[in-house]
């Protein structure tokens, strides 16, 4: 399944295959064909982009180096340390502090024109970067008005509660001209959600997302109002980014217990089953359960596995079909649509779980 995952979109652009990066970034997010946004990368972070067949980075304003940023401790280079990172990837570094003054849109777009695609566009936290990738996408009309606000709110950003969003938004597509109340848990969309910006929203209660650092992460991550943490990687399984190449599921256990944060571990591999799928859903309602109040974050290696997991089990517990599921993912950044047309096991599973559900509902009703 993990091959043949679309992000967000079946589309090629320039020698880039959406379907296929050779190692994809989970904490990157797609805004339109092409534009894909995030927070600040660390030094491993900026070879990625250019590992995974981006052509380009860009960042909105110049940064010093730093060995902490939003919590977070490691190697944040300084933006003029780009392009010796960043190897083959075309980089351009803009000043807009101010991302919502008037001009900013216009900077910002002729920035674009210049660069090859796919591009990385990067900020603090992901933030300015989506509301100006929105912006360019409504001016351009990939965006209708309706789809602009809504697509923010699939990043994870209410824009439509942000004055300044407003301002950049309002000068391209018809907004409300003042803050609206919030459709978004501020809990983590405002500050503590957009300090970890490695994460990916499905609700206020859930969030996705690949494999947090757990050296340098957590404390991040804790500070967002994460409590709980559902990890569904296999020991031992093969990881570059890990020690020896494979993947220390005890090393994670010892650094979320370390940090406070309760953690609830299942193997899952692939491929996925209806029998995996309905463990992974008891671990889903234990841990909600341990959560109370607080969201949990969903995790594996790249975020598929966990969003196939969490969308089936609220599928199942809002009686949802599959159509749902795919649509939830894709809004998320993960698409199963050529898996479904394939006959992928996961989405099989997803249909035999509902299928069970909705036998058992007729054996209660």
């Amino acid at each position: 399944m993990c091959s043949r995952l679309l992000l967000l979109v079946s589309v090629a652009v320039s020698n880039f295959d959406w379907r296929f990066p050779p190692r994809p970034i989970p904490w990157s997010r797609r805004v339109t064909e092409g534009i894909f946004v995030c927070g600040r990368p660390d030094a491993t972070g900026v070879r990625r982009i250019e590992s995974a067949g981006f052509k380009s980075l860009v960042a909105l304003e110049p940064y010093s180096p730093a060995s902490e940023w939003n919590l977070m401790t490691g190697d944040f280079p300084g933006t003029e340390d780009y392009a010796t990172l960043a190897g083959k990837l075309t980089v351009r570094i803009l000043a807009l502090e101010e991302w919502w003054n008037e001009g900013s849109l216009a900077s910002f777009e002729k920035a674009l024109a210049s660069v090859p695609k796919p591009v990385m566009v990067h900020c603090d936290d992901g933030y300015a970067s989506a509301a100006l990738s929105l912006a360019l996408a409504g001016k351009q009309g990939a965006l209708s008005t309706a789809e602009v606000l809504e697509a923010g709110r699939g990043l994870g950003f209410d824009f439509a509660a942000d004055d300044h969003a407003l301002a950049v938004l309002g000068s391209v597509v018809a907004v409300p001209s003042q803050p609206q109340c919030p459709q978004l848990n501020t809990r983590l969309t405002s500050g503590g959600y957009r300090s970890y910006y490695k994460l990916k929203r499905f609700s206020d209660v859930w969030y996705v997302g690949g494999q947090p650092n757990v050296t340098t992460d957590l404390r991040s991550l804790r500070a967002t109002g994460i409590k709980v943490v559902v990890n569904l990687r296999v020991p031992g399984e093969a990881d570059v980014y890990w020690p020896g190449g494979k993947y220390s599921e005890g090393a994670e256990a010892r650094a979320m217990a370390a940090e406070g944060l309760s953690y609830y571990p299942l193997s899952v591999s692939e491929p996925l089953t209806a029998q995996v799928l309905a463990r992974a859903s008891g671990i889903l309602v234990s841990a909600r359960a341990a959560a109370g109040d607080s969201p949990v974050f969903v995790h594996c290696r790249t975020g598929i596995r966990a969003s196939a997991a969490l969308l089936v089990h609220v599928a199942v517990q809002e009686d949802r079909p599959v159509s749902w599921i795919l649509r939830a993912a894709e809004q998320m950044g993960y698409a199963f649509w050529d898996s479904a047309e394939e006959g992928d096991p996961a989405v099989k599973a997803w249909q035999e779980l509902l299928d069970i559900h909705h036998e058992l509902q007729k054996v209660v009703f």
